[in-house]
């Protein structure tokens, strides 16, 4: 029911964009400028429900650049226990990216998620060392959620994203953990 008001809505604009643009390319008297001015009606319609979509577009863009991924502040060593004889993580499956170590014992955890304009959010999980409190690592993960025309007539809304998924925790698990110094 939703869709059938939102096509109809989209109906009703396009029949006053195009009564409205007729209007205005009928002012000039110069055939040439009735053009011109018809071109320039259409894409300011075009771009009322659009807009949205191009700047947050950009805006989601800057911040993947400039702060999504993974910080690292300190490493933390784990027993042999975890690794296996070259070096690899045994507590990490790389397919899924699930983490198969007990990390209460070593980090505590707090996610927070921040609200940008244009439908952008930006998901930020921190690791704390337990002993000292300290920040050991974080994650930044961007999501831009598209403009108003994808939100509301898309069938699927699914974000674009950066800085998270499978990649960012093998780079993750790389950067925060390493085998403990035998003899410790």
């Amino acid at each position: 029911m939703i869709g059938l008001l939102m096509l109809g809505a989209l109906l009703i604009y396009l029949i006053v964009a195009i009564g409205i643009t007729r209007s205005l390319a009928g002012l000039p008297e110069r055939r040439q400028n009735r053009w011109l001015v018809a071109l320039i009606s259409l894409a300011v319609f075009a771009l009322i429900p659009t807009w949205d979509a191009i700047l947050g577009r950009m805006y989601f863009n800057h911040l993947c650049e400039t702060q999504a991924g993974v910080k690292v502040y300190q490493t933390i060593e784990l027993p042999a226990e975890y690794w296996d004889e070259r070096g690899n993580p045994r507590f990490y499956n790389q397919k899924n990216g699930n983490l198969d170590i007990p990390l209460g014992e070593y980090v505590t955890a707090k996610s927070t998620t921040k609200k940008y304009p244009f439908h952008i959010e930006k998901k930020i999980s921190v690791l704390r060392d337990k002993e000292t409190g300290k920040e050991v690592s974080e994650t930044v993960w961007i999501l831009f959620w598209g403009g108003w025309v994808v939100r509301n007539l898309g069938i699927h809304n699914t974000a674009d994203s950066c800085g998270g998924g499978t990649d960012s925790y093998t780079e993750f698990v790389e950067k925060l953990f390493k085998p403990a110094e035998v003899g410790q």
